[in-house]
């Protein structure tokens, strides 16, 4: 179960799911799955899994739930795609279910969406169900319009402000107003000392009609 977190330095070793059955879900209609393997939906869903053997029930119901949604989401998963799901496991005949590529995946779906410096926190903080429901959640549209091409792990080139060629907007097109704002010399010697600035605006009945300071 490499999908649950474990505690760090835990004397317990992890529990392991086996793979119950070495045949590939079929990729086709996922609720006729059950129809197609032989069982009766109806008696299942009604709670009745005495139509076979517990050994092939078990083998059925990972197959159509596990492999089945994993197809549903992330494609078809055949014969030969299927082991990537799946470790070997000494003692066991078909192996032990493991979510590594699972992981893969995910980061394929956020890459798509969104910058390297993201996917990249995302891999590093969230669980492999957080990092999926994130790739799942709309993004606005100028996140989703920028050129994230040359964006690495650590810096997104996308959300830099060209300081040479950016214009600050203003009320309208002949506005030659001045910039506002605190002393930086103030600034940088109150975050000297250990504290943090705190800015205050004041309006004004003249110009430049705001007062804006700095404080400790």
């Amino acid at each position: 179960m490499d999908y649950i977190e474990s505690a760090p330095g835990s004397q317990n070793d992890p529990i392991q799911i086996p793979c119950l059955s070495h045949e590939p879900y079929d990729g086709e209609d996922f609720p006729k799955y059950p129809e197609r393997a032989g069982w009766d939906i109806d008696r299942l869903l009604a709670g009745d899994f005495s139509q076979h053997p517990a050994e092939p029930t078990g083998a059925f119901l990972q197959n159509w739930l596990y492999f089945g949604v994993l197809w549903e989401v992330f494609g078809p998963i055949t014969r030969g795609a299927k082991k990537n799901y799946v470790m070997p496991q000494e003692g066991t005949m078909y192996g032990i279910i493991t979510i590594a590529a699972l992981d893969v995946q995910i980061l394929q779906l956020l890459s798509s969406i969104t910058s390297m410096v993201e996917i990249a926190m995302v891999e590093k903080t969230f669980t492999s169900a957080s990092a999926y429901y994130v790739s799942q959640m709309e993004r606005p549209p100028s996140a989703v319009q920028r050129d994230h091409g040359e964006c690495t792990g650590k810096l997104c080139f996308a959300r830099q402000i060209n300081e040479a060629t950016y214009l600050t907007a203003h009320t309208t097109a002949e506005c030659d107003c001045q910039h506002l704002g605190p002393s930086n010399d103030e600034v940088v010697s109150i975050i000297a000392s250990g504290g943090v600035p705190l800015m205050s605006i004041t309006p004004m009945k003249k110009e430049p009609y705001l007062k804006v300071e700095v404080q400790k």
